[in-house]
């Protein structure tokens, strides 16, 4: 499925960590010389599965999940969107409906 195109710039986003402080209390002589920062990139991950699932399947339980005990954590989208049009959205996770691939009955590409 081919999403509607932003810039890239627009779709990372970055987010400040705590890893620093946590070096500077293992290494105290680099207290307050280092600044963590990591940058999230929408992405998708691989499932092969074991039993013949179709996508729909797939979809069916990740909705009932994100209208579940997931409700606060995981959404779903049926539009085609990027990650700069949830930069409101509440959720940890949002599910892209028709963003994914089955290559076979066993092996699917998810993305959140």
């Amino acid at each position: 499925m081919w999403h509607n195109s932003h810039e890239a710039s627009q779709n990372i986003l970055p987010l400040f960590t705590n890893a620093a402080k946590s070096a500077d209390n293992v290494i105290p002589e680099l207290n307050g010389t280092l600044f963590g920062m990591v940058f999230h990139v929408s992405h998708g991950f691989n499932l092969h599965l074991e039993k013949t699932v179709k996508t729909g399947k797939i979809e069916k339980l990740v909705k009932q999940a994100s209208g579940g005990p997931l409700k606060s954590i995981l959404s779903c989208s049926n539009d085609q969107v990027v990650s700069c049009d949830f930069c409101s959205n509440s959720h940890s996770s949002v599910f892209g409906t028709g963003a994914h691939i089955a290559l076979n009955d066993h092996f699917l590409q998810i993305t959140f």
